[in-house]
């Protein structure tokens, strides 16, 4: 019965795209990319299981008015369905299904509505919460991260400062901060190749942001550097990568950590830590902190010398001449800063 209707499904869509043959269409209600059989095929399991989700996310894509809350199902849905594909063993199907319904294009165009001027809505947060759970599908996102992350990080970044959002919406500020830090945690931690190179290019573009001469742009970009340099702080191993990966044979998990931008952020980040803007100055501070570490860490496995001797040396010197003139300036308690953002949990990965 189910693949009955899941054949009919099909069969609807190539009817749509011949409907709007030659019409103007709205980039979120683009038609499906060309039919592709043997991908078709592969889904009809993954439709059994969930045809609701797959059949909303349909008739989501053909509608031509979308409101708020059927933005925030469409992109709920598409997390729910990742889950339930992966812990299926379903994923090849799901792939199928992404790829022919272009979901990673319609998340971005859904970012690229947003208005720039106010945060009102969760649309953004969900959204990168949406790509994330896409990266763990096989290859939906290849050819397509790069894209998605300017379009993430220019619907954020390019918000009004902190200081003019008020109330509950001081909340979904921190939470949408919160959900694009996870998003680049996923991004690092899911990709199959050695050498890092999401890391890198991700690392590559947050410094372009991080040159803003808009204190909130750069105030921003500087914080998720940070987070990232805590990732990276935090499993300088080939061990504890793979406890985050969750795969001992993953290529990530054997491999030397090398960030070739490593001198070029270090400056970046010495320079921010002499601005006038404390948010600024203390962000870079912290993805400082956390590169030391790194640096550190990656030294004593290179000489045989036990990590935490090096770190105790660290943190004995941290009031010493080598940070006296990066903490020259006067500084409240730290208190005042935002909450810090929690590790996402393990099994987030898995």
């Amino acid at each position: 019965m189910c693949e009955h209707g899941a054949l009919g499904l099909l069969e609807s869509n190539r009817e749509v795209s011949r409907e709007h043959e030659g019409k103007s269409l709205q980039p979120i209600c683009r038609a499906p990319s060309s039919p592709d059989t043997h991908g078709e095929i592969t889904w009809l399991a993954l439709y059994r299981e969930e045809k609701e989700s797959m059949q909303f996310i349909r008739a989501f894509l053909k509608s031509s008015e979308k409101e708020e809350a059927q933005r925030m199902r469409f992109l709920e849905t598409i997390c729910t369905l990742c889950k339930a594909a992966r812990r299926k063993g379903l994923s090849q199907g799901l792939n199928a299904f992404c790829r022919r319904f272009e979901l990673a294009e319609n998340i971005k165009v859904l970012l690229e509505e947003e208005p720039r001027d106010r945060l009102h809505t969760a649309v953004r947060k969900q959204a990168m919460l949406a790509i994330a759970a896409l990266s763990k599908v096989e290859t939906v996102l290849e050819g397509k991260k790069k894209s998605l992350l300017e379009a993430c990080f220019r619907s954020v970044f390019l918000l009004p400062p902190k200081t003019d959002m008020q109330g509950p919406v001081t909340a979904l500020y921190f939470g949408t901060l919160d959900a694009m830090d996870t998003m680049l945690w996923t991004l690092v931690l899911s990709s199959p190749s050695s050498g890092f190179p999401e890391l890198q290019a991700i690392l590559q573009m947050l410094l372009t942001f991080a040159n803003c001469q808009s204190a909130a742009v750069c105030e921003r970009a500087v914080g998720r550097i940070g987070r990232l340099s805590d990732l990276l702080a935090s499993c300088s191993s080939v061990q504890v990568w793979s406890t985050f990966v969750g795969d001992n044979d993953s290529p990530a998990c054997h491999t030397e950590i090398r960030i070739p931008l490593l001198g070029q952020l270090l400056g970046r980040l010495i320079l921010c830590c002499t601005c006038k803007n404390r948010e600024i100055s203390w962000g870079a501070l912290d993805a400082l902190h956390y590169l030391f570490r790194f640096i550190l860490q990656q030294k004593s496995a290179s000489r045989s010398i036990p990590a935490i001797v090096l770190l105790q040396k660290l943190n004995a010197h941290q009031e010493s001449r080598t940070c006296s003139s990066l903490l020259s300036f006067p500084t409240p308690l730290r208190t005042a800063q935002k909450p810090a953002v929690s590790w996402p949990h393990s099994q987030s990965y898995h």
